[in-house]
This record gives structure tokens, sequence and C-alpha cells, in this order.
């Protein structure tokens, strides 16, 4: 079992005036009483379960941590609950309880680590950028695509890419058209948007077309290995020759993980670099593979580069 780390609640400690939020107070006590008390994942997050009933008033004063226990779109991690992340929506409550718990949330490693890694894949496509005059770029399993818009903000002075092709692709149509609204009009921009998931590409329904980027952040955390190391040779088949594939997921180090479980049975499947590597070996035998971590350490992403074939000059 992965040893846990509970989040840095220094912060929202020094936001507590004398006498207020007392709930809120032992919410982060709680927490950390339980992390320090159940070293293991699995026990700690029994622990919360178990209680959950005491913080029901709390959790229902914060939108996000009540849509994340709810589901309304039928599974964790949606577009919605994205965007709370990305906007870190501290005052999204009608109650001061409600706007410390959003504090607690958004300020902890896991959801820095969601928003860093959104930042990295907009300089690596904004690297691209620099040596290509039209790129191909597709998100699997996109959500909100919030690293759109980041990513046109950042080329916004680039006059060298003249055409990009960004096509998004996710199983919840909402999403879909949560992110049509998310993303900046762009004259350089071509916009696609196809509804399927995981069992489209493994029965080899979706046809991508040769991309020069292709990623996706949070999709793999969910993924039994079978699958994903299946998903990874569907998808590096859809890469030109020295494009790259960027695949995201949970480190066993998440110190949010017996939270996510406990309180809002958000089950993400964590991995080892040595297993995300594994997992690029097997699916793209002939690619070569790294893994780098965002800034906080708690996401993972596995670059997969496809070799240049000889002679063959990719613009």
């Amino acid at each position: 079992m992965s040893h846990l780390r509970h989040p840095n609640r220094t912060g929202l400690q020094a936001a507590h005036k004398k006498g207020s939020c007392i709930a809120t107070s032992k919410f982060g006590d709680f927490y950390s009483t339980v992390t320090e008390n159940f070293p293991d994942v699995d026990s700690a997050s029994a622990a919360l379960r178990s209680m959950i009933k005491d913080f029901a008033t709390l959790i229902d004063q914060s939108p996000f941590m009540s849509r994340c226990l709810r589901k309304p779109q039928g599974y964790a991690g949606d577009y919605q609950m994205m965007n709370y992340v990305y906007d870190n929506q501290i005052f999204d409550s009608q109650t001061n309880m409600g706007k410390l718990l959003n504090y607690y949330l958004f300020s902890n490693p896991a959801s820095n680590a969601v928003r860093n890694r959104a930042k990295i894949i907009q300089g690596l496509i904004q690297q691209r950028a620099k040596i290509h005059t039209k790129l191909e770029i597709t998100s699997i399993a996109c959500g909100p695509s919030r690293e759109v818009a980041g990513t046109l903000a950042l080329l916004k002075d680039n006059t060298h890419v003249k055409n990009i092709v960004w096509t998004l692709v996710d199983q919840d149509k909402d999403a879909l058209a949560n992110a049509r609204t998310n993303i900046p009009s762009d004259k350089r921009l071509k916009l696609k948007f196809i509804n399927g998931g995981v069992i489209d590409f493994l029965k080899k329904s979706i046809d991508l077309g040769q991309q020069d980027v292709l990623y996706s952040l949070g999709l793999f955390d969910y993924l039994e290995d079978r699958v994903a190391i299946t998903l990874i040779s569907r998808l590096y088949a859809f890469l030109k020759p020295g494009g790259l594939m960027f695949i995201g997921n949970f480190d066993v180090s998440n110190p949010t993980r017996a939270l996510m479980e406990g309180l809002m049975e958000w089950f993400l499947i964590h991995r080892t670099e040595e297993e995300m590597l594994n997992l690029g070996k097997q699916g793209a035998p002939d690619a070569r593979h790294f893994v780098i971590a965002e800034p906080e350490g708690i996401n993972l992403i596995l670059v997969t580069s496809k070799p240049i074939e000889i002679g063959n000059k990719n613009n």
C-alpha cells in the first residue's frame, strides 16, 4: 500500500478567523488524523466512508464536492468538475463554510497537479509550433479542453504556424458542447469534434488520420493495464513519424487519494513511473518513451515519440 501524505493546510488555517467555520476546521483536522492513523489508502478510505454522514451538510456547501459525490454525468471527473478545478473556484458557494472547504480542496497538491499538467501540454505544443507550419492535434477524453485556449494564447505572436487542426474526442456529448464554449475563435484554428470513447478506438471505428500530437490527460487513470496497452497501440498508429503522444496518470504518491476515494467515491488507478514506461513499451515497442512529472510530482506524463522514417521529411 502507498503511504499517504496529507495536504498542507497552512494556508487554510491562516484563513480561519477566530470562531469561524468550526466544521471546516474539523474536516481538515479529521482528514489529517485519518491519514496519520491509517498509513495505507484502503484503510484510510474506509475510515472516511464510515464518517461521511458527519460531513454531509458541509459537503453540500461546496458545489464541487457535492458534484463529485453525486456524479450527475454518471462518472467521476466530468467536464464541470474539471472546470471547477481549472478555475480554482473558491468563492463558488453561498456560505463561508463552503468557500473555506473549496479553498481546502482547490489548494491541495492534486488540484495543483491538474492545472500544472494542462500548462505542460500547452508548453509542449508551443514548442512544436515553432517547427511546424501546420499542426494536427488530438485530445482523447478531452473534457472541457481548457488547454486549447491556453495554447492559443501562447501562440498569439507565433507567425510560423499557419494552420492548426485540433480534434476533440469525448464519450460525453455535454463535455464536447462545453469544450466548444471554452475555445475562442482563431483564424488559424479548425476544430473537429468526435463523440466517442475507448471502446470505439478498440473496435477501430474512429479514424483520426495522421497526427503531430496526441494527448490524453485524464483517461488512463481509469483503464486497466490490458486496455491501456491496447489503446496506446491504437493511438500510436495515428501518429506521424516524428509525432508525439502524451499520456497523463496520477502517481501513487497522490496525497488526496483517500479523500477522493472515501468521500467522493472517485477511484483512479495510480501508477509509478516504471509502470507508465511499461505501458508505453508494450503498446508501442518501436517508440521512444520517457516520463516527466508536473511540479507537484503527483501527475506523471508518459511521452512517446514516433521515430522519423529514413528519407521522410515531416513538416
